[in-house]
């Protein structure tokens, strides 16, 4: 449902078991089918976490996804890598 792998090199994480997941067409499935709606009281609580984490962090999120939609530079991946450390849940593209 998910691919884990290491972090692309771009991103000079020192850290090689830093890992990226992505949704692959499996889980993309289950989640627009609905599948996990049985579990929602548990999304829910998920959601309301993160969603508090994400509005306690938001400026470091807005410079970072910021840095991420531009081409990935020496000196941008410093940046990218010294705002993830300011992170629990990082970004990478």
């Amino acid at each position: 449902m998910v691919y884990r792998f290491n972090a692309a090199k771009k991103f000079r994480i020192d850290n090689t078991n830093t890992k990226q997941l992505r949704l692959n067409s499996w889980g993309i499935s289950i989640l627009s089918d609905g599948i996990l709606s049985d579990m929602s009281e548990i999304v829910t609580k998920i959601s309301r976490i993160y969603r508090a984490y994400y509005a306690d962090n938001i400026h470091v999120y807005r410079e970072l996804t910021g840095l991420l939609l531009n081409e990935i530079t020496p000196i941008s991946a410093m940046r990218i890598q010294g705002l993830n450390k300011e992170l629990k849940i990082k970004l990478v593209s």
